[in-house]
Protein backbone atom coordinates (compact mmCIF):
# COMPACT_ATOMS: atom_id res chain seq x y z
CA UNK A 1 0.00 0.00 0.00
CA UNK A 2 0.86 3.43 -0.72
CA UNK A 3 0.14 6.92 1.03
CA UNK A 4 -0.19 10.51 -0.07
CA UNK A 5 0.23 13.02 2.76
CA UNK A 6 -1.00 16.74 2.48
CA UNK A 7 1.08 19.29 4.21
CA UNK A 8 -1.77 21.59 4.87
CA UNK A 9 -5.37 22.16 3.32
CA UNK A 10 -5.55 25.92 4.00
CA UNK A 11 -7.87 26.46 1.32
CA UNK A 12 -11.31 24.50 1.20
CA UNK A 13 -11.23 21.95 -1.80
CA UNK A 14 -12.90 18.79 -3.30
CA UNK A 15 -10.41 16.33 -2.97
CA UNK A 16 -10.66 13.04 -5.39
CA UNK A 17 -8.21 9.74 -5.44
CA UNK A 18 -9.60 8.25 -8.48
CA UNK A 19 -13.17 7.53 -8.82
CA UNK A 20 -13.90 8.61 -5.56
CA UNK A 21 -13.96 12.08 -3.81
CA UNK A 22 -14.86 14.24 -0.46
CA UNK A 23 -14.67 17.61 0.66
CA UNK A 24 -12.21 19.03 2.80
CA UNK A 25 -12.61 22.46 4.48
CA UNK A 26 -9.97 25.19 5.20
CA UNK A 27 -7.79 24.46 7.96
CA UNK A 28 -9.05 20.90 8.76
CA UNK A 29 -7.17 18.33 10.55
CA UNK A 30 -6.77 16.66 7.46
CA UNK A 31 -3.31 15.14 6.08
CA UNK A 32 -3.60 13.02 3.77
CA UNK A 33 -4.79 9.21 2.11
CA UNK A 34 -3.74 6.01 2.66
CA UNK A 35 -3.45 2.31 1.83
CA UNK A 36 -3.93 2.89 -1.78
CA UNK A 37 -3.20 0.10 -3.69
CA UNK A 38 0.43 -0.24 -5.82
CA UNK A 39 -1.31 -2.53 -8.58
CA UNK A 40 -2.33 0.30 -10.90
CA UNK A 41 -2.04 4.02 -11.67
CA UNK A 42 -3.84 6.41 -9.92
CA UNK A 43 -4.87 9.99 -9.98
CA UNK A 44 -5.77 12.69 -7.17
CA UNK A 45 -7.58 16.00 -8.22
CA UNK A 46 -9.29 19.05 -7.30
CA UNK A 47 -11.66 21.24 -7.19
CA UNK A 48 -11.68 24.56 -4.96
CA UNK A 49 -14.82 25.55 -3.30
CA UNK A 50 -14.99 29.22 -4.86
CA UNK A 51 -13.39 27.81 -8.72
CA UNK A 52 -16.45 25.80 -10.06
CA UNK A 53 -14.88 25.65 -13.34
CA UNK A 54 -11.44 24.21 -12.52
CA UNK A 55 -10.37 20.80 -11.99
CA UNK A 56 -6.96 19.86 -11.68
CA UNK A 57 -4.70 16.61 -10.73
CA UNK A 58 -1.85 14.53 -10.57
CA UNK A 59 -1.62 11.05 -12.52
CA UNK A 60 1.08 8.40 -10.62
CA UNK A 61 1.92 5.19 -10.03
CA UNK A 62 1.39 3.57 -7.17
CA UNK A 63 4.20 1.68 -6.87
CA UNK A 64 7.20 4.27 -6.93
CA UNK A 65 8.04 7.68 -5.74
CA UNK A 66 6.97 9.23 -2.18
CA UNK A 67 4.78 11.72 -3.16
CA UNK A 68 2.93 14.17 -0.67
CA UNK A 69 0.34 17.12 -1.77
CA UNK A 70 1.38 20.89 -0.38
CA UNK A 71 -0.47 24.32 -1.36
CA UNK A 72 1.30 27.24 -4.20
CA UNK A 73 0.15 30.41 -2.71
CA UNK A 74 1.79 31.69 -5.53
CA UNK A 75 0.12 29.28 -8.22
CA UNK A 76 -3.11 28.71 -6.01
CA UNK A 77 -3.40 25.02 -6.66
CA UNK A 78 -2.66 22.26 -4.43
CA UNK A 79 0.73 20.97 -6.13
CA UNK A 80 2.18 16.82 -5.74
CA UNK A 81 6.01 17.09 -4.92
CA UNK A 82 8.40 14.05 -4.51
CA UNK A 83 9.92 13.48 -1.42
CA UNK A 84 13.69 12.41 -1.95
CA UNK A 85 14.54 11.14 1.19
CA UNK A 86 12.56 7.88 1.99
CA UNK A 87 13.19 7.57 5.57
CA UNK A 88 11.93 11.22 6.29
CA UNK A 89 8.96 10.32 4.12
CA UNK A 90 7.93 7.00 6.02
CA UNK A 91 8.54 9.25 9.23
CA UNK A 92 5.94 11.59 8.06
CA UNK A 93 3.42 9.10 7.37
CA UNK A 94 4.11 6.99 10.26
CA UNK A 95 3.10 9.79 12.58
CA UNK A 96 0.05 11.15 10.78
CA UNK A 97 -0.78 7.52 10.55
CA UNK A 98 -0.70 7.14 14.33
CA UNK A 99 -2.59 10.38 15.28
CA UNK A 100 -5.36 9.22 12.41
CA UNK A 101 -5.29 12.24 10.48
CA UNK A 102 -5.07 10.47 7.27
CA UNK A 103 -8.09 8.73 5.37
CA UNK A 104 -8.09 5.22 4.13
CA UNK A 105 -8.50 4.41 0.44
CA UNK A 106 -11.93 3.14 -0.25
CA UNK A 107 -12.07 -0.59 -1.47
CA UNK A 108 -15.89 -1.32 -1.45
CA UNK A 109 -15.96 -2.29 -4.97
CA UNK A 110 -17.65 -5.62 -5.91
CA UNK A 111 -16.91 -4.58 -9.64
CA UNK A 112 -13.40 -4.05 -9.16
CA UNK A 113 -14.33 -0.31 -11.22
CA UNK A 114 -11.19 1.23 -10.88
CA UNK A 115 -9.33 -1.86 -12.50
CA UNK A 116 -12.17 -2.10 -15.00
CA UNK A 117 -11.03 1.81 -15.62
CA UNK A 118 -7.43 1.35 -16.22
CA UNK A 119 -6.75 -1.78 -17.11
CA UNK A 120 -4.47 -0.95 -19.89
CA UNK A 121 -3.51 2.44 -18.74
CA UNK A 122 0.38 2.69 -17.82
CA UNK A 123 2.57 5.23 -16.15
CA UNK A 124 4.99 5.28 -19.41
CA UNK A 125 2.33 5.65 -21.68
CA UNK A 126 0.79 8.62 -19.94
CA UNK A 127 4.57 10.60 -19.67
CA UNK A 128 4.75 10.13 -23.27
CA UNK A 129 1.22 11.57 -23.86
CA UNK A 130 1.78 14.66 -21.32
CA UNK A 131 5.92 15.40 -21.52
CA UNK A 132 6.43 16.80 -18.51
CA UNK A 133 10.32 16.94 -17.67
CA UNK A 134 11.69 14.40 -15.43
CA UNK A 135 8.45 14.43 -13.16
CA UNK A 136 7.42 10.55 -12.40
CA UNK A 137 3.53 12.02 -12.44
CA UNK A 138 1.98 14.01 -14.24
CA UNK A 139 -0.94 17.16 -14.17
CA UNK A 140 -3.70 17.63 -16.11
CA UNK A 141 -6.10 19.98 -16.00
CA UNK A 142 -9.34 21.52 -17.42
CA UNK A 143 -7.74 23.78 -19.62
CA UNK A 144 -4.85 21.34 -21.28
CA UNK A 145 -5.50 20.89 -25.48
CA UNK A 146 -4.36 18.77 -27.52
CA UNK A 147 -1.42 18.99 -29.93
CA UNK A 148 -3.46 18.90 -32.64
CA UNK A 149 -5.74 21.34 -31.58
CA UNK A 150 -2.88 23.83 -30.90
CA UNK A 151 -1.62 22.94 -34.53
CA UNK A 152 -5.30 23.86 -35.99
CA UNK A 153 -4.69 26.92 -34.53
CA UNK A 154 -1.35 27.45 -35.28
CA UNK A 155 -2.46 27.01 -39.16
CA UNK A 156 -5.84 28.96 -38.75
CA UNK A 157 -3.62 32.01 -37.69
CA UNK A 158 -1.20 31.50 -40.38
CA UNK A 159 -3.63 31.50 -42.67
CA UNK A 160 -5.44 35.10 -42.06
CA UNK A 161 -1.94 36.44 -41.67
CA UNK A 162 -1.54 36.88 -38.21
CA UNK A 163 1.44 38.18 -36.24
CA UNK A 164 0.27 36.50 -33.36
CA UNK A 165 1.85 33.50 -33.86
CA UNK A 166 5.26 33.98 -31.44
CA UNK A 167 2.65 34.90 -28.83
CA UNK A 168 0.20 31.72 -28.87
CA UNK A 169 3.10 29.20 -29.34
CA UNK A 170 2.15 26.31 -26.99
CA UNK A 171 4.23 24.31 -24.63
CA UNK A 172 4.30 20.65 -24.76
CA UNK A 173 3.88 19.96 -20.83
CA UNK A 174 0.54 21.66 -21.26
CA UNK A 175 -0.88 19.23 -24.12
CA UNK A 176 -1.81 16.05 -24.72
CA UNK A 177 -0.22 13.96 -27.18
CA UNK A 178 -3.06 11.92 -28.18
CA UNK A 179 -2.67 9.79 -31.70
CA UNK A 180 -4.14 12.06 -34.69
CA UNK A 181 -6.69 10.07 -36.21
CA UNK A 182 -7.69 11.67 -39.58
CA UNK A 183 -10.90 10.05 -41.52
CA UNK A 184 -10.55 12.28 -44.12
CA UNK A 185 -6.49 12.20 -44.81
CA UNK A 186 -4.51 10.73 -47.30
CA UNK A 187 -4.09 8.00 -44.99
CA UNK A 188 -7.24 7.39 -44.38
CA UNK A 189 -8.50 7.33 -48.10
CA UNK A 190 -6.41 5.79 -50.47
CA UNK A 191 -6.78 6.62 -54.24
CA UNK A 192 -8.80 3.99 -56.22
CA UNK A 193 -10.04 3.42 -52.81
CA UNK A 194 -12.06 6.30 -52.29
CA UNK A 195 -15.80 5.17 -51.98
CA UNK A 196 -14.35 1.67 -49.93
CA UNK A 197 -12.43 3.88 -47.46
CA UNK A 198 -14.75 6.64 -46.96
CA UNK A 199 -17.49 4.00 -46.25
CA UNK A 200 -15.55 1.85 -44.02
CA UNK A 201 -12.12 2.72 -42.18
CA UNK A 202 -10.85 -1.01 -41.93
CA UNK A 203 -7.56 -0.09 -43.75
CA UNK A 204 -6.92 3.42 -42.09
CA UNK A 205 -7.80 1.50 -38.64
CA UNK A 206 -5.79 -1.87 -39.00
CA UNK A 207 -2.85 -0.78 -41.34
CA UNK A 208 -2.29 2.69 -40.37
CA UNK A 209 -3.63 3.44 -36.76
CA UNK A 210 -3.15 0.44 -35.30
CA UNK A 211 -0.23 -1.70 -36.84
CA UNK A 212 1.26 2.39 -37.11
CA UNK A 213 0.90 4.20 -34.64
CA UNK A 214 0.68 1.39 -31.84
CA UNK A 215 2.90 -1.33 -33.21
CA UNK A 216 -0.04 -3.58 -33.33
CA UNK A 217 -0.96 -3.48 -29.87
CA UNK A 218 -4.44 -3.06 -28.82
CA UNK A 219 -3.56 -2.71 -25.54
CA UNK A 220 -1.62 0.26 -26.26
CA UNK A 221 -4.55 1.69 -28.42
CA UNK A 222 -7.01 0.77 -25.45
CA UNK A 223 -4.64 2.25 -22.97
CA UNK A 224 -5.31 6.33 -24.58
CA UNK A 225 -8.84 5.27 -24.98
CA UNK A 226 -9.07 4.63 -21.32
CA UNK A 227 -6.65 7.41 -20.40
CA UNK A 228 -8.81 10.45 -22.41
CA UNK A 229 -12.02 9.03 -21.11
CA UNK A 230 -10.42 9.48 -17.86
CA UNK A 231 -9.16 12.78 -18.44
CA UNK A 232 -12.63 14.26 -19.84
CA UNK A 233 -14.68 12.21 -17.22
CA UNK A 234 -12.15 13.72 -13.91
CA UNK A 235 -11.39 17.17 -15.35
CA UNK A 236 -13.80 17.89 -18.14
CA UNK A 237 -10.78 17.97 -20.66
CA UNK A 238 -12.94 18.78 -24.04
CA UNK A 239 -9.80 17.59 -26.36
CA UNK A 240 -9.62 14.45 -24.03
CA UNK A 241 -13.44 13.72 -24.77
CA UNK A 242 -12.75 14.23 -28.71
CA UNK A 243 -10.36 12.27 -28.85
CA UNK A 244 -12.34 9.36 -26.55
CA UNK A 245 -14.95 9.48 -29.20
CA UNK A 246 -12.76 9.66 -31.99
CA UNK A 247 -11.36 6.32 -31.03
CA UNK A 248 -14.19 4.63 -30.40
CA UNK A 249 -15.82 5.80 -33.92
CA UNK A 250 -12.71 4.81 -35.35
CA UNK A 251 -13.16 1.12 -34.12
CA UNK A 252 -17.08 0.79 -35.24
CA UNK A 253 -16.31 2.59 -38.56
CA UNK A 254 -14.66 -0.24 -39.66
CA UNK A 255 -16.05 -3.66 -40.58
CA UNK A 256 -12.79 -5.48 -40.32
CA UNK A 257 -11.57 -5.82 -36.04
CA UNK A 258 -9.62 -8.20 -34.38
CA UNK A 259 -12.47 -10.46 -32.05
CA UNK A 260 -10.81 -10.09 -28.89
CA UNK A 261 -10.74 -6.42 -29.60
CA UNK A 262 -14.38 -6.04 -29.75
CA UNK A 263 -14.81 -7.69 -26.90
CA UNK A 264 -12.72 -5.99 -24.86
CA UNK A 265 -14.27 -2.64 -25.96
CA UNK A 266 -17.78 -3.49 -25.41
CA UNK A 267 -16.58 -4.61 -22.05
CA UNK A 268 -14.36 -1.20 -20.93
CA UNK A 269 -17.17 0.85 -22.51
CA UNK A 270 -19.74 -0.46 -20.21
CA UNK A 271 -17.77 0.26 -17.54
CA UNK A 272 -16.56 3.90 -18.98
CA UNK A 273 -20.29 4.73 -19.42
CA UNK A 274 -21.52 2.68 -16.17
CA UNK A 275 -19.33 5.59 -14.31
CA UNK A 276 -19.76 8.54 -16.00
CA UNK A 277 -21.85 10.67 -13.59
CA UNK A 278 -24.89 11.75 -15.46
CA UNK A 279 -24.48 15.30 -14.93
CA UNK A 280 -21.66 15.16 -17.49
CA UNK A 281 -23.77 13.55 -20.29
CA UNK A 282 -24.82 17.05 -21.89
CA UNK A 283 -21.17 18.05 -21.97
CA UNK A 284 -19.18 14.74 -22.62
CA UNK A 285 -21.21 12.83 -24.74
CA UNK A 286 -21.53 12.88 -28.60
CA UNK A 287 -25.23 11.91 -29.52
CA UNK A 288 -24.44 11.54 -32.96
CA UNK A 289 -21.30 8.98 -32.15
CA UNK A 290 -22.98 6.95 -30.04
CA UNK A 291 -26.35 6.42 -32.17
CA UNK A 292 -24.77 5.45 -35.00
CA UNK A 293 -21.80 3.14 -32.92
CA UNK A 294 -24.79 1.66 -31.57
CA UNK A 295 -27.54 1.29 -33.79
CA UNK A 296 -26.10 1.22 -37.55
CA UNK A 297 -22.20 0.75 -37.07
CA UNK A 298 -20.74 -2.06 -38.39
CA UNK A 299 -20.04 -3.20 -35.31
CA UNK A 300 -23.32 -2.56 -33.53
CA UNK A 301 -24.40 -6.05 -32.79
CA UNK A 302 -20.77 -6.22 -30.98
CA UNK A 303 -22.02 -3.35 -28.57
CA UNK A 304 -24.85 -5.29 -26.57
CA UNK A 305 -23.46 -4.73 -23.34
CA UNK A 306 -22.77 -0.92 -23.93
CA UNK A 307 -26.07 -0.43 -25.82
CA UNK A 308 -28.09 -1.76 -22.45
CA UNK A 309 -26.34 0.28 -20.15
CA UNK A 310 -26.59 3.25 -22.49
CA UNK A 311 -30.44 3.18 -22.75
CA UNK A 312 -30.82 2.35 -19.11
CA UNK A 313 -28.82 5.29 -18.19
CA UNK A 314 -28.99 8.01 -21.04
CA UNK A 315 -32.45 7.01 -22.64
CA UNK A 316 -32.92 10.45 -23.73
CA UNK A 317 -29.74 10.28 -26.21
CA UNK A 318 -29.85 7.07 -27.89
CA UNK A 319 -32.15 5.15 -29.41
CA UNK A 320 -33.98 7.90 -31.67
CA UNK A 321 -33.44 8.88 -35.53
CA UNK A 322 -32.86 12.43 -35.74
CA UNK A 323 -33.41 12.86 -39.26
CA UNK A 324 -34.77 16.58 -39.75
CA UNK A 325 -32.16 17.52 -37.25
CA UNK A 326 -29.26 16.34 -39.17
CA UNK A 327 -26.49 19.12 -39.82
CA UNK A 328 -23.56 19.08 -42.50
CA UNK A 329 -19.89 19.26 -40.64
CA UNK A 330 -17.14 19.50 -42.71
CA UNK A 331 -13.97 20.62 -41.61
CA UNK A 332 -11.24 21.71 -44.38
CA UNK A 333 -8.76 20.74 -41.70
CA UNK A 334 -9.33 17.25 -42.35
CA UNK A 335 -9.24 16.55 -45.65
CA UNK A 336 -5.74 16.96 -47.02
CA UNK A 337 -6.12 18.24 -50.34
CA UNK A 338 -3.33 18.83 -53.24
CA UNK A 339 -3.00 22.46 -53.91
CA UNK A 340 -1.70 21.88 -57.34
CA UNK A 341 -4.57 19.51 -57.80
CA UNK A 342 -8.10 21.06 -60.05
CA UNK A 343 -10.08 18.16 -60.56
CA UNK A 344 -13.73 18.89 -60.80
CA UNK A 345 -14.98 15.32 -61.50
CA UNK A 346 -12.76 13.93 -58.48
CA UNK A 347 -14.90 12.08 -56.01
CA UNK A 348 -16.53 14.61 -52.95
CA UNK A 349 -16.20 13.44 -49.93
CA UNK A 350 -18.69 14.81 -46.97
CA UNK A 351 -17.60 15.57 -43.94
CA UNK A 352 -19.53 13.80 -42.14
CA UNK A 353 -23.02 14.56 -40.37
CA UNK A 354 -23.67 15.54 -36.24
CA UNK A 355 -27.08 15.43 -34.08
CA UNK A 356 -27.31 18.76 -32.56
CA UNK A 357 -30.00 19.07 -29.62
Amino acid sequence: MNSVPFTSVPVEVTIGIDQYSFNVEANQPFQGIKDIPIDHVHVIHFQHADDSGMRYGYWFDGKTGNYYIQYDFNDGIYKMVEEQNHSKFENIVRDYKERQMMVSYLRIDEDDTWYNLTEFVRMDKIRELIRQGENKFSYVDSSMTTLQENELLKSSLQRAGSTMESENEYESSRCFDYTVAKFKSREAIRPGHEMEDFLDKSHYFNAVVLEGAFQNSSNAYFGELQFAFLNAMFFGNYGSSLQWHAMVELICSSSSVPNKMLKKLDHLLYFQIKTLPEQYSDILLNERVWNTCLYSSFQKENLLTTKGIMEKKYPHLVGKDDEDELISNDSEEDFEEDPDEDDEYKPTIAGGVYYQK
